[in-house]
């Protein structure tokens, strides 16, 4: 009985040991330099590919709204002065814009306050067209302007999210692993990203 027993603890001493051993290496590898490096380009890569969608979204509205102007200035009957005056502030409306890894919350206000006013009006200045129904494509881009205006928020937190995990990586212990190997992206030494919720 006693042998038995002895056997038995000594299995369990062993599991033991073996469990340990494997989640020792396991961390091993996890702070690796390869295996920090691939963390990081993944999690860089996924911020990349978040902020570009927020960009190519943004373009892609402010597009419209150039491209609907136009069509209005091709229709016989519309306000010559409005629409000068709509068309000057659209093209200044890039000196708002700003960068993913410099973004402050002024800037986005300032931003988002310049868009949206300078969008309600060239959609109403087109809605309100004596003959808007007579023109599919304009009806077309004020549907097109809208639905990426919608797409805002659901970009933005898309992109919040994954920040935020790229933060917590830099934040944390594989992250002073990876300051210590001097990996560097595109834009130099990693550093916390800004996001667009607000007191984080």
């Amino acid at each position: 009985m006693r042998k038995a027993i002895r056997i038995f603890v000594f299995v369990l001493l062993m599991a033991a040991a073996y469990t340990a051993c494997q989640r020792a290496s396991e961390e091993k590898r996890e702070d690796a330099p390869d295996s920090v490096l691939v963390i990081y380009n993944t999690l860089n890569d996924s911020v990349r590919v978040a902020w570009d969608r927020i960009v190519t979204n943004e373009e892609q509205k402010l597009s419209d709204m150039r491209r609907l102007l136009q069509e209005i200035s091709y229709t016989p009957s519309y306000n010559q002065v409005r629409y000068d005056s709509l068309w000057a502030h659209l093209q200044q409306i890039n000196r708002f814009r700003f960068e993913a890894e410099t973004m402050t919350s002024r800037q986005i206000d300032q931003y988002d306050s310049a868009v949206t006013r300078l969008q309600r009006e060239i959609v109403d200045f087109a809605r309100t067209h004596p003959n808007f129904d007579e023109y599919a494509l304009m009806s077309k881009l004020t549907d097109s302007i809208s639905a990426a205006d919608q797409r805002v928020l659901f970009l933005r937190t898309d992109y919040d999210d994954y920040a935020r995990n790229y933060n917590d990586f830099l934040k944390g212990s594989q992250g002073t692993r990876l300051q210590s190997l001097q990996a560097t992206d595109t834009t130099g030494t990693p550093k916390i990203r800004p996001l667009f919720s607000l007191g984080e």
